[in-house]
């Protein structure tokens, strides 16, 4: 599955692909650096993207980290 990834300011930081879907909280490696997905819009439509968009900080612990809801 193809990503879209922006920051937490709405602004691209770049797509990632998985072959399984990403949940919030995971720990990702793009680009040579790591993230942390802290949200996901499944549609895109917010966007109006057709592909989902996952919301990312940058994580230089590169492991889980645990979001509240």
């Amino acid at each position: 599955m193809q990503y879209l990834m922006v920051d937490l300011h709405q602004r691209f930081v770049g797509t990632v692909e998985r072959p399984q879907p990403l949940t919030v909280g995971e720990a990702i490696e793009a680009d040579a650096k790591s993230y942390v997905v802290v949200g996901i819009d499944p549609t895109g439509k917010q966007r109006n993207r057709p592909v989902p968009t996952l919301t990312v900080m940058d994580n230089r612990a590169g492991r889980r980290v645990a979001v509240a809801r």
